[in-house]
């Protein structure tokens, strides 16, 4: 007994030591999550989001998520290389943060593996496509809503007048078109609409080319879609050409606001920078805000202005994720990762990937940016965006307002503009004040004329248009400077009908401002360039003696032409004689009337005849003669009559008598009437105008020939 007994304790100690390797193995359990960040400027965000996860018992208190951690650069072959060996790692999901068309290329290889793949900064609506990456969530609202977010901020401050520079990348090109489709709903003027490459090296990006056309095109409203490195060179060398001064306005969207420090990375911020302003989905609404911001600042020793809105959507990105695996595994369901060669076995998905995103789609947590839900296709829900106003002085973007779909921009706090002022710059140029024009003249006496030796250039021409341009100097405040044209010619379209040349080639290529010269306005030059209100009204005319028609005494027919004349004639003749045998051969007219009462006729005498065959002869005790002697109209509605009621009715008279009873002859006389109607209508209205105008006639006897160069060849 004392033998079994120890050994039954020997085993219920085995298995007690076997219960609690199992529970240590269950508490050990362990999770991969991929992380890639292009640039590697958010690792400390992801080391303290993941720490965040270990130190907090109520997300996965028996798993621990272990994060991998990558950084990429933009090379494509980098990207691919860096998914793949994710993959052979074996991991659950993978964090993307990187630009949209970075994200797109690692969603597509995740995704053929049923990989789920959340990307806290991508915005292209582009990348929301179910069928190619189904397995896609989206932290950020898509670059639609904050299209329209730009749109209504545009409106609100009544920009109806703009132009548009965007980077020539997926996200450049996708992120503002919202803008374009509003601009041509609501007939806004986009100006000029400017891409530029970013090459690897952000500091040996030119765009002087593009700050030209923006310079020429007058815009004082810009929209610059880019990144934050390539709008900071952007925005340094717009200032070289002006357009960063007061009276400008540059309006930038999440690729700048959500990464500001790459503006500058050495952290200084020039005054040209002063008065951006910007939108970026909310980040500041969730409830772990204020502990994100404190925690993280106190951790890294960074100002808590310093820390971006990126950080946030990082930090919320791995929280999103952290809650749906908390779900999936309260559930009772179980993650099985698996290495896979996506090279070698392409067959091999993730077993558990397509539950996992279901599980991703349902989360509903309060993070650090706000409330976060998403949509059946991974994109998240409530949208809302911040107004911000960059303080380069201060070095971060202040919220000022902010934007709804339901309610528009709302502005809650001062904003200042290009140039550190608070007046709202004007979409349009109200002055010219202080600004220094090139003008392009040609001489042209008496308008401008040249004198030799006479000192400066401006000082050496005289003239019309050159005392024109000195009041208007003197009453605007404008500086200005005379050239010729560069080709030495004036100028005009070539024979192929798409060159310019001499001064109108200048004035196209930007070379000069204004053309102060004496030019007259044509529909070909007006489809080149746009002239002022002219200043001087002129044309050419050719004067010959004319002759006066002669007193005629038949003007009264003149409003009509003889054939009109001979027409109505015989509209009269064909009308008079069809109502006259109307009028005797129809059931209701003299002839047939007769016939029937003759046929009729019960007298002695009608009936004699009938027998006879003598009824059609006359006699006068019948009913045909009461017939005649009671209607006497059968006997006057002869051709005379008729005659008589067609020529009234032609100048606008009734009949005085007799009408036709037959329906033929009234139809046709009713027809006969509106001719009439038209007949007199325009009889009265040309009559009027032959009387009002004086009529000249004109003859030739031969034909004038200018000579060469009688006039001058620029008119």
């Amino acid at each position: 007994m004392i033998t079994r007994f120890l050994a039954l304790c020997s085993l219920t100690h085995s298995l007690l030591l076997l219960l609690l390797l199992l529970s240590d193995a269950a508490d050990n359990e362990e999770l991969h999550i991929g992380v890639i960040d292009h640039g590697g400027k958010f690792r400390n965000v992801y080391e303290f989001a993941f720490d965040y996860l270990d130190t907090n018992d109520e997300i996965l208190p028996n798993i621990r998520v272990k994060e991998l951690y990558r950084e990429i650069d933009s090379k494509p072959i980098t990207i691919s290389k860096t998914v793949l060996d994710l993959l052979s790692d074996g991991v659950s999901a993978i964090i993307v943060h990187a630009p949209s068309y970075h994200t797109e290329q690692v969603a597509n290889i995740a995704n053929q593996k049923q990989i789920p793949v959340i990307a806290p900064t991508a915005t292209d609506p582009m990348l929301k496509n179910m069928k190619i990456r189904p397995y896609l969530l989206m932290i950020s609202p898509c670059d639609v809503q904050q299209s329209n977010a730009l749109s209504d901020l545009l409106a609100f401050y009544n920009w109806r007048h703009f132009s548009i520079l965007t980077s020539y990348d997926q996200y450049g090109l996708h992120g503002v078109a919202g803008v374009q489709r509003a601009a041509s709903s609501f007939n806004w003027n986009i100006k000029t609409i400017q891409h530029f490459l970013v090459p690897e090296d952000v500091s040996t990006l030119n765009v002087t080319r593009e700050m030209r056309v923006l310079y020429q095109s007058e815009s004082r409203i810009m929209v610059l879609n880019s990144g934050a490195s390539a709008a900071g060179e952007v925005l340094r060398q717009a200032e070289k050409f002006g357009i960063t001064d007061t009276g400008y306005a540059w309006v930038v969207t999440d690729g700048v606001t959500g990464d500001f420090h790459d503006l500058n990375p050495a952290r200084t911020y020039s005054p040209y920078l002063d008065g951006l302003l910007g939108t970026i989905a909310t980040t500041k609404d969730g409830d772990l805000y204020i502990w994100f911001t404190e925690e993280y600042s106190a951790r890294y020793d960074t100002k808590r202005r310093d820390i971006p809105p990126f950080a946030r959507l990082a930090f919320d990105s791995v929280l999103v994720l952290a809650t749906a695996l908390h779900n999936y595994y309260s559930d009772g369901w179980q993650v099985n990762e698996i290495e896979m060669d996506a090279l070698q076995d392409p067959a091999v998905v993730f077993q558990d990937g397509g539950k996992l995103f279901d599980y991703l789609r349902k989360v509903e947590v309060n993070g650090a940016t706000k409330f976060l839900s998403f949509g059946e296709d991974g994109g998240v829900l409530n949208a809302k965006y911040d107004i911000l106003n960059f303080d380069a002085k201060h070095g971060y973007f202040k919220e000022v307002g902010y934007w709804l779909p339901d309610s528009g921009v709302t502005i809650e706090d001062e904003v200042y503009f290009s140039g550190g002022t608070r007046v709202v710059p004007s979409a349009f140029i109200e002055n010219l004040e202080g600004r220094h024009l090139i003008l392009g003249i040609d001489v042209d006496p008496p308008f401008i004329i040249y004198e030799e030796g006479c000192g400066t250039a401006n000082d050496c021409y005289s003239g019309y248009c050159i005392a024109l341009v000195k009041e208007l100097s003197d009453m605007l405040g404008f500086t200005y400077e005379f050239v010729t044209p560069s080709d030495g010619t004036w100028g005009g379209l070539e024979p192929d009908g798409k060159t310019w040349t001499g001064i109108f080639r200048d004035l196209i290529d930007g070379k000069i401002d204004i053309a102060t010269v004496h030019m007259s306005v044509n529909s070909i030059r007006e489809t080149s360039i746009d002239f002022s209100v002219p200043f001087m009204q002129a044309g050419l005319t050719v004067v010959v003696r004319g002759k006066e028609e002669t007193n005629n005494g038949y003007f009264f027919l003149s409003p009509f032409s003889s054939d009109v004349l001979y027409a109505i004639g015989a509209g009269v003749v064909a009308v008079i004689v069809i109502v006259w045998i109307y009028s005797r051969i129809s059931p209701n007219g003299l002839y047939w009337s007769k016939q029937f009462a003759l046929m009729s006729c019960q007298c002695g005498e009608c009936k004699k005849r009938r027998q006879d065959r003598r009824h059609f002869r006359k006699h006068n005790t019948c009913s045909a003669k009461k017939l005649e002697a009671a209607n006497e109209l059968f006997a006057e509605l002869n051709l005379a009559n008729t005659s008589w009621i067609v020529f009234a009715s032609l100048l606008n008279q009734d009949p005085v008598e007799n009408w036709p009873t037959s329906i033929p002859g009234r139809i046709v006389l009713l027809f006969w009437w509106l001719v009439v109607m038209v007949i007199l209508a325009m009889y009265t209205a040309n009559l009027a105008a032959f009387l009002t105008s004086e009529w000249i006639i004109l003859s030739y006897s031969s034909h004038v020939h200018c000579q060469p160069g009688r006039f001058p060849n620029h008119y």
